[in-house]
C-alpha cells in the first residue's frame, strides 16, 4: 500500500512536470511564431 502510494505520488509529479513542459514548449512555439503572422 505504501509502494502505490508512493508510486502515485511520483507519477503526479512526472505528469505535472510533463504538463508544465509541454505548456512551456507551446508558449514558446507561440511567442517565435508570432510575428510571423500576417498583421
Amino acid at each position: 500500500m505504501r509502494n502505490m502510494v508512493r508510486k502515485g505520488s511520483k507519477s503526479l509529479f512526472h505528469f505535472g512536470l510533463t504538463a508544465m513542459g509541454f505548456l512551456g514548449f507551446i508558449t514558446l512555439v507561440a511567442w517565435l511564431g508570432r510575428p510571423t503572422l500576417p498583421g
